[in-house]
Formats: C-alpha cells, sequence, structure tokens
C-alpha cells in the first residue's frame, strides 16, 4: 500500500477530522462543545502524526525525508493494527492489574473513545492497560519492535493529549480559534 491508496486513507483520516469539526456546530450545550472539541484537538494530532500536516492547493510537501517517515509510520500501523488489536484485547496479564479490565478488552474501544461514548475518566485504566502492555513487552514479542513503538509513540501522543489536557483550556491559538467559532455562531443565531 503506496501512493494514491496511501494518500486516499490519509484523505479520509482528515475526512473523519473535518466531519468532526463540523459537528461542534451542532452541539447543543457548553458542556458537550468543549468535549467534542477536545477529541478533536487530540485527534488532530495523531492524524498530522501518522499522515503529516496536510498540503494546501498549491503547496509541496518541503521535505521529502518527513513525507518517508509519515508514510512509514502510517504504513506501520496499518500493517500491524490487526496484531496489535488482538494482544490489547486478549492480553489477560493486563485485565487482572486494570480496575475495569471489560471496557479495556473491548475490541471497539477507540470507536467508543470515538463516539464519546467512554470519556476521559477511564483515562487511568486505558494509560494503566496501555503501559502494562509495553512493560511486559508483549507488543514486542507478538507484533515486533516496529509495531510496537508505532502504537507506543501513537497512544502516548493520543492519551498525553486527550487525558492530560483539560478540555476547558485556552491556552493555545487551536482552541482560541474553535472559540471564536463558537462566538461567530452563537451571535450569528441570536440575529
Amino acid at each position: 500500500m503506496d501512493g494514491p491508496t496511501l494518500a486516499n486513507s490519509c484523505n479520509d483520516l482528515h475526512h473523519v477530522f473535518d466531519c468532526m469539526l463540523d459537528e461542534l456546530a451542532y452541539c447543543d450545550s457548553l458542556d458537550s462543545f468543549f468535549h467534542v472539541r477536545h477529541l478533536v484537538y487530540s485527534l488532530k494530532k495523531v492524524i498530522n502524526w501518522l499522515c503529516g500536516r496536510p498540503t494546501l492547493p498549491g503547496e509541496q510537501m518541503s521535505d521529502s525525508n518527513q513525507h518517508t517517515n509519515v508514510r512509514l509510520r502510517f504504513l506501520g500501523l496499518l500493517e500491524s493494527i490487526n496484531c496489535v488489536e488482538c494482544v490489547r484485547t486478549n492480553q489477560q496479564v493486563c485485565m487482572s492489574q486494570t480496575s475495569s479490565p471489560s471496557a479495556l478488552e473491548d475490541v471497539s474501544l477507540w470507536h467508543n473513545i470515538l463516539r464519546l461514548e467512554i470519556g476521559m475518566e477511564r483515562c487511568n485504566d486505558i494509560k494503566e492497560k496501555m503501559s502494562c502492555l509495553q512493560r511486559n513487552d508483549l507488543l514486542l514479542r507478538s507484533c515486533g519492535p516496529r509495531a510496537s513503538e508505532i502504537h507506543r509513540n501513537l497512544t502516548d501522543l493520543f492519551l498525553t493529549t486527550w487525558c492530560d489536557t483539560a478540555p476547558f483550556s485556552f491556552s493555545n491559538s487551536y482552541t482560541i480559534k474553535l472559540s471564536i467559532f463558537l462566538l461567530a455562531i452563537c451571535l450569528l443565531l441570536s440575529h
């Protein structure tokens, strides 16, 4: 999988991100707005790590080395995802160490997070499980060093952003832009 197929997969990820971003306009409460916005912000970091920043029309990818690294990360994830998820859902060693193992062995864990069915209150359990997988070299032994490294980097990036950053924080320009966007919508709706 390379070239146009890989580019299409990245475009699909960017499309999912854009759809989630569009959903912000339909949040009926500030609480849901901030939680969706926080998930979108966390997801954007993951997509940029996997696919690189989207190239704007007329813009060229400036660093072919960066393109190669991004391509290798995404290909590595796609090639190893079945193995990684099988290890994550079936390792009993780590199940006994978490306070609520059933959600962590759920095959649809990541889907449930994206649907906001599992919230940040589960972060400690998820982090414990991921840490256990790494600490016991379960991914390394079952899926190989490349898959283990990609999984560690990807989950660390997502969980650090999603779990360790307050959803109500206005400390970065992205959140400020989204807040201005919300304010503009409120002003338009009030007229």
